[in-house]
């Protein structure tokens, strides 16, 4: 029973520990008063650098390792309950790591310049050792599955919930202002539409230029194969002329009907008419084709200088 009451007045002391941001002395054995603070959590651009005390283990915790909340929470406790009972192998050292349970504490008599007391400074850890690991990860499951339903656990979980969400607000914040939408990933809207940059507004640009040159560099090839037909069919339609005015010419003159031969001259005058029109059309057809040409090359010496 006294166990049991002993963990749920350490959880009280830590939860207020956060709310209050301050600190609280923890009694080892052999080292005497060692300060647990609320801390600071460093350099949020680098996973836990410079930071010390609970924020830096909430921070370094949720950010690398993924623990939530009530994890982090058992975490905390336990890392009180190994400095209070484990002793140093080399009190005299000036730094130290205390173990239990697969936790790994890290304590130092150097931090901020002062060598009155001792300080936790973080939770210690070891990348590859997957053993201590799966130690330390069943000593937090059986915190919460023993002490994961009092008031006074989950007042712990309710201080750690808020630092969390300090942390994602801050890097947040940091990560929105190091966004460049020329070069990052943005969205952009238009003509009612929403649509992805993916490598930011400037490589968008450049691929909407290319998409549209290829586009225009498509229709001067429709145009100049529109040209080659117009040009095929302009002498077929010649032939066509001539045939029908040698056609007319005869009938004029092998007729001797007047009348006939005024209808004839009649189509005669109106076909002439409409050839001329349809010359007319495919000549300034051509000329324009030829301003386009010259205009494509013109863009392509500036393209190059540029």
């Amino acid at each position: 029973m006294n166990d049991k009451n002993d963990a749920l007045k350490s959880f009280m002391e830590i939860a207020e520990v956060i709310e209050n941001d301050s600190s609280m002395t923890i009694q080892n054995p052999v080292l005497g008063e060692v300060i647990f603070a609320n801390g600071t959590f460093g350099n949020l651009k680098k996973k836990n650098n410079g930071g010390f005390g609970i924020k830096h283990i909430i921070e370094g915790r949720y950010r690398k390792d993924n623990l939530s909340k009530e994890e982090i929470s058992a975490l905390l406790y336990l890392i009180k309950q190994t400095v209070e009972k484990v002793l140093p192998d080399e009190p005299q050292k000036t730094r130290l790591n205390l173990r239990d349970n697969g936790i790994l504490v890290g304590i130092s008599r150097q931090w901020m310049g002062t060598e009155e007391s001792w300080v936790i400074t973080g939770f210690a850890e070891k990348e590859n050792d997957n053993e201590l690991k799966k130690e330390a990860s069943d000593a937090i499951k059986a915190v919460n599955a023993q002490y994961g339903y009092t008031p006074e656990f989950l007042s712990i979980g309710k201080q750690v919930g808020a630092v969390i969400a300090s942390v994602d607000k801050i890097t947040q914040n940091k990560d929105l202002s190091s966004h460049n939408p020329l070069t990052d990933y943005t969205k952009i809207e238009v003509n009612g539409k929403e649509r992805e940059c993916r490598n930011g507004v400037l490589e968008g640009f450049k691929n909407a230029v290319r998409q549209l040159d290829s586009v225009i560099d498509t229709n001067h090839e429709l145009c100049d194969e529109n040209n080659r037909l117009v040009m095929e069919n302009m002498s077929v339609v010649l032939s066509i002329f001539l045939i029908s005015i040698s056609l007319l010419v005869w009938l004029a003159i092998s007729t001797e009907n007047d009348i006939f031969v005024f209808c004839i001259y009649g189509v005669f005058v109106v076909y002439v008419f409409l050839l001329i029109r349809w010359l007319y059309k495919t000549i300034k057809h051509f000329v324009a084709t030829l301003r386009r040409k010259e205009e494509k090359h013109n863009a392509d010496e500036k393209k190059s200088i540029s």
